[in-house]
């Protein structure tokens, strides 16, 4: 597909609806875009749940959010159904007022593509058939993007979607909203705990519960803080999202006094200002990680049953450890004996978040 320039006023629609290491990914992109069309109107349609991550970003004119949490409780409920037809309407409504030139499907899925088809713009980009879309979500589009031959990492896919639009690789920095006004906080914090910003390490033992068997064990955790502590004398932070918190004690408690639970973190913007001061930040293939590598961290992934060559965190110091057994990579939603993870010994992680202490590079 030939890589003309769009006209100047274009208003441009990007769909990634979630997840939210998947819309952190689609970051690279955005700046990519931005940096190629400085003259036109950038939205974004988000999920709710991942709103936090896109709200108020300086490389964007605004975002529509689709309320997933609020349209899934009425679907379930059928005297709730005409509340949700309501609900849906007026989010096309909201869609086809911004009036888009051209819509993105990112998320290359049905449900993206409907919604990027419904916002009424004229030229819709999508993958071609074959290229990792869902559901022929292609039907919907009326220019389908080929990508570079496999494996091509989510940011690589998010790039290849723009690239008709006139986006620059390389040009623009990737960028979270929010992080930067959160630094207050997180700054008197560390202040009040005697640690300095740039002094710790942060450990994220926890994952979503749709991805569980993607959880490195506890114990490790733990152990991992006791070396860290043993031979950096660095303090260890734990992290935790909603309903991760008893993870979090637990490997508090495993680890002996090596590592302690961090400060309340009640958005994203600011858990993303304490991993931005974060020497180190530890965690598998969870949202957290992916948003420290996004700004810059060290960050030492842990990855089992998916590829990293296609959903690594990117970011110039990620780097990752990669338990490849039998099955790996594999496809599977749910796994009884993950043992990618909890074959993952503490002596296969320990030298690369030595390495990323001591600042060495991370591999291309």
């Amino acid at each position: 597909m030939d890589r003309a320039a769009s006209p100047a006023g274009e208003r441009i629609l990007l769909v990634r609806l979630s997840a939210i290491g998947d819309v952190l990914q689609c970051l690279h992109a955005l700046a990519d875009l931005r940096a190629g069309r400085p003259d036109a109107s950038i939205h974004w349609l988000v999920e709710d749940r991942c709103a936090a991550v896109l709200r108020g970003h300086p490389m964007l004119d605004g975002i529509v959010v689709f309320e997933r949490s609020h349209l899934r409780r009425e679907l379930r409920r059928p005297w709730l159904w005409p509340r949700a037809l309501l609900r849906l309407l007026g989010l096309v409504r909201t869609l086809r007022a911004l009036r888009p030139t051209v819509s993105v499907d990112l998320q290359g899925n049905l449900k993206g593509a409907l919604l990027a088809r419904a916002a009424g713009a004229p030229r819709r980009l999508g993958l071609a058939p074959g290229q990792g879309g869902k559901e022929r979500s292609h039907w919907f589009a009326t220019e389908r993007v080929v990508l570079p031959p496999p494996p091509v990492h989510r940011a690589d896919r998010a790039r290849a979607l723009l690239a008709p639009l006139g986006a620059r690789p390389g040009v623009g920095k990737a960028a979270v909203a929010g992080v930067a006004a959160e630094g207050e906080a997180v700054e008197a914090w560390l202040r009040r705990e005697g640690i300095a910003s740039g002094g710790y390490a942060v450990l994220h033992p926890g994952v979503s519960g749709f991805g569980s068997f993607k959880r490195w064990p506890g114990e490790r955790y733990a152990a991992l803080a006791r070396e860290i502590r043993a031979r950096r004398n660095l303090p260890v932070l734990l992290t935790a999202g909603p309903g991760e918190e008893s993870l979090a004690d637990e490997v508090a408690s495993l680890s002996g006094g090596a590592a302690r639970r961090g400060p309340e973190t009640p958005s994203l913007a600011r858990l993303g200002a304490l991993l931005a001061r974060a020497a180190v930040v530890v965690g598998a293939d969870t949202g957290p990680v992916h948003l420290a590598a996004v700004l810059g961290v060290p960050t030492v992934a842990l990855f089992g049953p998916k590829d990293p060559a296609v959903y690594a965190p990117r970011g110039p110091r990620a780097r990752v450890v990669w338990k490849q057994v039998w099955c790996s990579p594999c496809r599977l939603r749910h796994c009884g004996d993950p043992v990618c993870m909890t074959e993952m010994r503490l002596d296969e992680v320990l030298p690369a978040v030595e390495a990323a202490l001591d600042g060495v590079a991370a591999p291309a």
